[in-house]
């Protein structure tokens, strides 16, 4: 496992990135993201690729209150990905799209059958489930453990966030 990002959590208006045990776990807020957020998830989304080395995690992205990000955000995300594609499949164990959008979570499961990602991935409606799925492809992940520390941190950062 490699360690986490030293200057980790970040914390933004509409964005956590965090990491607990050996799963990276980002919230998005699509109502309360800032193009500034957005731009500092980009940022470190690279520096998490660029420090992995030989560690393997897990990832989990949580989208809450709506689609998620727009047309040119997409662009971006695709292009990091494209980019580091090799360090995704050989140090990502499983990766969980979390949304409760069933319009979201159809439109990705679309994109990911024409364009799977080089790594098992799961679309689904609850973090836990999520987690269930993670678990699966690394058995350090412990949801009864991860579930209530990432929760508490969204909690502890609700303001900064701007979650109501």
């Amino acid at each position: 496992m490699r360690g986490q990002l030293k200057h980790w959590p970040v914390v933004e208006p509409g964005m956590l990135m965090t990491q607990v045990d050996s799963t990276i776990l980002s919230w998005v807020g699509s109502r309360s993201l800032t193009d500034a957020s957005f731009e500092v998830y980009l940022r470190e989304f690279q520096l998490d690729l660029e420090s992995r080395g030989d560690g393997r995690v897990t990832y989990l992205l949580h989208v809450e209150d709506g689609p998620g990000i727009n047309a040119k955000q997409r662009g971006q995300v695709s292009a990091i990905l494209e980019r580091y594609r090799a360090v995704l499949r050989r140090t990502t164990l499983g990766f969980s799209y979390v949304t409760s959008s069933a319009v979201s979570r159809g439109a990705l499961r679309a994109i990911f059958w024409v364009a799977p990602p080089p790594y098992p991935y799961q679309v689904t409606a609850s973090v836990a489930d999520g987690l269930r799925f993670l678990e699966e492809k690394d058995p350090r992940v412990d949801p009864g453990s991860v579930e209530p520390r990432y929760r508490s941190q969204l909690q502890r950062f609700r303001e900064k966030l701007g979650r109501s």
